[in-house]
């Protein structure tokens, strides 16, 4: 799954699926983002699991063995948990710490802390989520929202070495608030609360005035 890449990846894949036609190379017209990037790759993914892993490998291919074997065991979910972090950004570090504590606390459906998108997913789950279209999506919420049965390992996320992240504090408080309006009913109780409570009572005085 290619969102619109500016290296030499087309290129490069290509290449490979002409040497091995079980390869496949989906390539978007621009940049959609990771979320939208996931869904189309279920539209088009076959056989009886997907595992999800991005190309900068900060997330260990080694693990497959780990995941497969959980899978054969029977989970239909097998999902990674991060143990140590290796960002060459400690300010990323922190960010994503304070990310994954705000997710946990404040959304309804319980996502485990330090829970990420490199996972495997069964059959039955990957056709689950297909049929959940909406354009606003946080994906790892959707998972384990769609529910069963699931497993996890643990592991360390490696430093990435090809490329920069865009990725900084900002980009995960603004993921964590994404990830809560979609899951959490918590921020409209308190948009209530703080501006919808108020103006309601000025407006009630000012009627009661007139």
């Amino acid at each position: 799954m290619d969102n619109c890449s500016t290296d030499r990846t087309r290129e490069l894949v290509l290449a490979q699926c002409k040497i091995d036609p079980r390869w496949k190379f989906l390539r978007y017209s621009r940049n959609f983002g990771a979320e939208a990037s996931v869904l189309a790759g279920f539209d088009h993914v076959k056989g009886d699991a997907a595992i999800i892993i991005f190309s900068d490998l900060q997330d260990p291919p080694e693990n497959l063995p780990v995941i497969l074997e959980k899978w054969q065991a029977g989970a239909e979910v097998v999902y990674g948990v991060i143990n140590e972090r290796n960002d060459s950004n400690p300010l990323k570090t922190i960010g994503a710490k304070i990310a994954y504590f705000l997710i946990h606390k404040l959304t309804e459906s319980k996502i485990p802390p330090n829970a990420t998108d490199f996972r495997l997913l069964g059959r039955k789950v990957v056709d689950a989520l297909k049929t959940l279209r909406e354009p606003d999506r946080y994906f790892r919420g959707l998972v384990h929202w769609v529910g069963f049965r699931q497993d996890s390992f643990v592991y360390d996320r490696h430093k990435r070495v090809p490329g920069k992240s865009n990725a900084g504090i900002l980009y995960c408080i603004k993921f964590a608030l994404h990830a809560i309006t979609c899951f959490s009913s918590k921020p409209m109780h308190l948009k209530y609360v703080f501006w919808v409570g108020p103006n309601n009572s000025i407006c009630f005085f000012i009627i009661s005035i007139y």
